[in-house]
């Protein structure tokens, strides 16, 4: 018979929830980790890619550019200095990008190349990442989502790259990377990795649970039997002092609650041990 707490819950069968809830509860804590540690190990590759390509490709420029103080001072571009730039503007996944001089004035723009307009009536970039760049000299590079925006890839970095002679600041690029490919692959990746991470969880959650369960059953055995033991005789199987006391009480308890009255009966036996030890206890109770 469960026993039950004074709330009215069987605490047997709250413990056998737990017993599937905790190991659900766990898996689930563990998958959402996972994704977190994915989505951030995805950016953070990421990140260092376009690094490394806006590196690159500002390294192509300074090193195949006859004169890229020329162009910083916004004196005119000579035919070789121009082609580069023209070329510069497919370079790999670079799409975009602008050269501005210690000051932070735009200089030149890849925009220049499809367009005539003047130095003067282009637009400025992000003040406060570019003031960074020139004042402490550090490389920027912020991911954006372009899906929004028609011109733009769907991802895509803009990486602010200061460019030295010594300890000379001759400048800064500002360069756009497309990084949709990259994004892509890189998430495929992680969502393969997450699903096999999810199944192995499931197996890891399932199997420890059936048998925990299991065992649990075998316990809830156990806990009845020495029950058993504390009510019964261990002679006859028969109920003992303490069970005929326990279900007096609850006759009493009844009786009172629902105004009801009952009777006790008692036999007393003479020489019943006699009865006891010549037939035997089965026999006697």
């Amino acid at each position: 018979m469960s026993e039950k707490s004074p709330t009215g819950r069987n605490p047997a069968r709250a413990h056998e929830r737990s017993i599937i809830v905790v190991p659900a509860i766990s898996m689930l804590f563990v998958l959402v980790a996972g994704v977190w540690l994915s989505w951030h190990v995805a950016n953070r590759v990421v990140h260092d890619q376009a690094r490394d390509e806006a590196l690159n490709w500002a390294e192509y420029i300074e090193r195949n550019l006859i004169d890229l103080d020329a162009i910083i001072a916004g004196q005119p571009i000579d035919g070789h200095d121009r082609n580069v730039l023209n070329l510069a503007r497919d370079a790999g996944n670079v799409f975009r990008y602008h050269i501005f001089d210690p000051d932070g004035r735009i200089m030149f723009s890849s925009d220049f190349l499809a367009r005539t307009e003047s130095v003067e009536v282009l637009a400025g970039a992000d003040r406060k990442r570019l003031d960074k760049a020139l004042y402490d000299g550090a490389i920027l590079i912020e991911v954006q989502d372009g899906s929004a925006n028609p011109e733009r890839p769907d991802h895509y970095a803009e990486a602010y790259v200061p460019l030295f002679d010594g300890d000379r600041l001759r400048g800064v690029i500002e360069v756009y990377v497309d990084m949709t490919t990259k994004v892509a692959r890189y998430w495929n990746t992680m969502g393969m990795a997450i699903a096999a991470l999810a199944g192995l969880l499931a197996a890891s959650a399932t199997l420890p649970g059936l048998y925990i369960r299991k065992q649990y059953e075998r316990l809830r055995e156990a806990e009845a039997h020495i029950r058993d033991l504390a009510y019964l005789d261990s002679l006859t199987g028969l109920g003992n002092r303490r069970m005929f006391q326990r279900n007096l009480d609850e006759a009493f308890t009844l009786a009172t609650t629902s105004r009801t009255e009952g009777a006790l009966f008692i036999l007393d036996l003479d020489n019943f041990k006699k009865v006891n030890d010549r037939l035997g206890h089965h026999v006697g109770d």
